[in-house]
């Protein structure tokens, strides 16, 4: 069952932020080398589709939804679902519109469908993926956006830190999205050599230490650097992988 957040005033400052432990996280989804790609390649993907409503699964503090506003002000309609009210009551604040459900997305879906669908670095946190995608599938009426991992698993970030159960095999994430009812229009396999398997690897090393917390002068000149390092990353081999589907009926 999902539940809806209740509306607050947006003029009211948040009674939620220094609260939520995601907010240690803000620098890093605007500053990071890594949410800058992520978002570079989302766009990349989405600029020619056409869609006017969009429904992000695991939306946590709304940074996408954001961004998604800003680029695309054809959009009329929002919405957004997580397991954290905190973090949807920031999410409401940060976007300024829309409708947000407390939702385990692997037991629950919405009634209604949106056009545009969109999953980031969620679906590698899930036991249950597949009932995951069938519920995806179930709102979406045009098209599903997924990112995540493949390849190599790194115990000591992805699980201690960042919580993932899985890494998916090559191929292995389109094949659940064709079994779940969607045709795959596109599939992008990012990273090589620079994020995947440097940069990543580094992470691992460093257990993701600098990564959170405030982004000052000197690690924001850093992220910059690394950001156009990662231009160079070939699009045709990598470990961050987008898949884009569409409804198979």
């Amino acid at each position: 069952m999902s539940r809806l957040l209740s509306t607050c005033r947006m003029s009211e400052p948040s009674l939620f932020t220094d609260q939520d432990p995601l907010a240690r996280w803000d620098d890093m989804k605007i500053y990071g080398p890594y949410a800058r790609t992520l978002t570079r390649w989302i766009h990349k993907l989405l600029d020619p589709l056409v869609f006017s409503s969009v429904l992000d699964v695991g939306c946590g503090r709304g940074h996408t939804l954001q961004r998604l506003i800003q680029r695309y002000p054809q959009i009329e309609r929002v919405a957004g679902i997580d397991l954290s009210p905190i973090s949807l009551q920031d999410a409401r604040e940060r976007v300024g519109q829309g409708d947000y459900y407390v939702m385990d997305i692997q037991t629950s879906a919405l009634s209604e469908q949106f056009d545009l669908v969109i999953c980031t670095d969620v679906i590698e946190l899930l036991l249950h993926d597949t009932q995951a995608l069938n519920n995806m599938r179930k709102m979406t009426a045009k098209y599903l956006l997924v990112t995540s991992l493949q390849g190599n698993f790194l115990p000591e970030w992805e699980v201690r830190i960042s919580h993932h159960v899985r890494n998916y095999r090559r191929g292995e994430l389109a094949a659940k999205m064709r079994e779940a009812g969607f045709n795959i229009q596109c599939c992008v396999e990012w990273g090589f050599p620079f994020y995947s398997p440097l940069y990543r690897r580094s992470l691992n090393l460093f257990q993701g230490q600098g990564m959170d917390g405030h982004y000052g002068l000197g690690r924001k000149l850093l992220s910059e650097a690394i950001f156009r390092l990662f231009y160079l990353n070939t699009a045709r081999r990598g470990e961050l992988i987008f898949v884009v589907g569409t409804p198979a009926n």
